[in-house]
């Protein structure tokens, strides 16, 4: 082949075996004994020692969806550099520039507070002098370190990934001090608009270039892989795994991501350099080394670091295992209590609409409706009724029970399900004569169900009259014709 690609079958893929082990055990089917008690752990806040179950299920969390996000090596690439340019931001941000943008914002927050009164119109921030000539001051200093940083740093491409996002809706009457502090720490929106997706040129039917890397300082990648290793494992892992595969396959100089169709694209490796690949749709990239240097992590190093926090899950979750059992008892005492105070509400509520004259017809109708004797109709026209465990209003019935879990009282509109698994009719006093209204009621349903059956199997066998009519036709047809087929010949 011109292209010189490696088919899959010559390569040596034995280091997907030890990334899948050092993941699989994160996913949610086959692991319920790791994921379980951390879910109820998380339910009910559970901490042991400096170590919370909401921590590592966010870790487990963060793993999964990385390593589903880095399959490949433009997902990969993709992620590594959403991850490297805002800790580049925050290497390069200096506290003159950061202590401008808190001032400023702070002027803005004020000023729009300051117009924002009920008895004035609508703040109108673009039309107020102070408040662009702040922004704008602010937005200045940005510009200038914005295009400082793509300068520096990804001098190769013609896109500005690093632009600013400040509008006049950033900061608001209400926005609080943390809110500032948030803005001016996160940079993936509000002050900065971050478009490091340009800087990988692929897609079906796009001109792709082979990839050039950003040009760092050793220093920068240093920091940025021991960050990167720390609080995003899963892509390091992954990058480690790309690593070995080209320690693994030597003959391989360069991997390429081809797209085979809008919706379909895989990793292919090359004995030719990533320069020298003319492959139509696929995005060519140097072995990670060439970027990541001897920073690059190495496969047994994260392999242990993973299966380290898979230990240390497993032994949390057996520490915390007696305290799992007395909150989650607590919590079914809790769900019993409700239950217990939901089924007390709503018997005293059908109750009582037995009871009363005005509301004797819908009880009964409920009664039926519940228990499947009939679906009975009912009119709460005009029935307007205030108790303290219930209320029609509107024609709907609404109960209040206290809901011991969320330890607050709760108001529901009923539905005939409310009941289930609930309240029996043995519960309820039902009187001789609501009792002769449903069984009369059971009579007409069972006549007219009988009545429904009747005309179903009447219909039914005219229906077979009339094939075995057509048939019989169709039959004499077909005879008549052979008869008169022997005759000719």
């Amino acid at each position: 082949m011109a292209t010189r690609a490696i088919r899959y079958d010559q390569l040596n893929n034995q280091v997907n075996k030890t990334v899948q082990d050092s993941v699989h055990w994160t996913n949610y089917r086959g692991y319920e004994q790791i994921w379980q008690p951390l879910q109820e752990a998380v339910d009910h806040n559970i901490k042991y020692a400096s170590d919370s179950a909401s921590e590592y299920i966010t870790k487990m969390a963060f793993i999964r969806n990385e390593h589903n996000n880095c399959r490949n090596y433009y997902g990969l690439m993709s992620q590594v550099y959403a991850k490297l340019v805002p800790y580049l931001i925050t290497a390069e941000m200096n506290d003159s520039l950061t202590d401008l943008m808190r001032r400023n914002l702070t002027i803005m927050r004020d000023r729009a507070s300051s117009q924002s009164k009920p008895n004035l119109p609508y703040f109108h921030p673009e039309s107020d002098t102070l408040f662009v000539d702040t922004m704008q001051e602010m937005t200045r200093a940005m510009h200038e370190f914005s295009d400082n940083f793509n300068k520096k740093f990804f001098a190769k491409t013609n896109a500005r990934i690093l632009s600013v996002g400040v509008h006049y809706t950033t900061v608001h009457s209400e926005t609080t001090d943390e809110q500032i502090e948030d803005l001016l720490t996160t940079f993936n929106y509000g002050l900065w608009r971050i478009n490091h997706l340009r800087l990988l040129h692929g897609g079906y039917n796009k001109s792709m270039l082979p990839h050039e890397y950003p040009t760092l300082g050793w220093d920068y990648i240093e920091g940025f892989m021991e960050t990167l290793i720390d609080e995003n494992p899963a892509i390091a892992l992954m990058i480690a795994r790309n690593d070995q595969f080209f320690q693994d396959n030597p003959m391989a100089q360069s991997i390429g991501h081809s797209w085979t169709s809008r919706n379909r694209s895989d990793d292919c490796w090359f004995k030719i350099p990533y320069d020298q690949v003319d492959k139509k749709h696929t995005l060519t990239f140097a072995p990670p080394r060439t970027f990541f240097g001897h920073f690059t992590p190495n496969i047994d190093q994260m392999y242990y670091q993973i299966m380290t926090l898979k230990t240390d899950i497993e032994q949390f979750i057996i520490s915390i295992k007696p305290q799992i059992a007395i909150e989650v008892a607590a919590a079914e005492s809790l769900i019993e209590k409700t239950h217990e105070s939901q089924k007390e509400s709503l018997l005293i509520m059908l109750q009582d609409l037995l009871d009363s004259e005005d509301t004797v017809g819908v009880g009964t109708a409920l009664i039926g409706n519940i228990s499947g004797i009939a679906h009975m109709a009912y009119d709460m026209e005009g029935l307007e009724i205030a108790e303290p465990t219930w209320s029609m209003q509107n024609c709907r019935i609404i109960y209040k029970y206290h809901d011991y879990t969320r330890n607050q009282d709760v108001s529901q509109h009923f539905y005939n399900n409310h009941i289930t698994g609930i309240l029996t009719l043995n519960d309820l006093n039902i009187t001789d004569e609501v009792q002769g209204v449903l069984y009369q009621a059971y009579l007409d349903n069972l006549q007219q169900r009988r009545e429904i059956h009747a005309n179903q199997c009447a219909r039914l066998a005219r229906q077979i009259a009339q094939q075995t009519t057509r048939h019989d036709a169709e039959m004499k047809v077909l005879a008549d014709s052979f008869t008169a087929y022997q005759k000719q010949v």
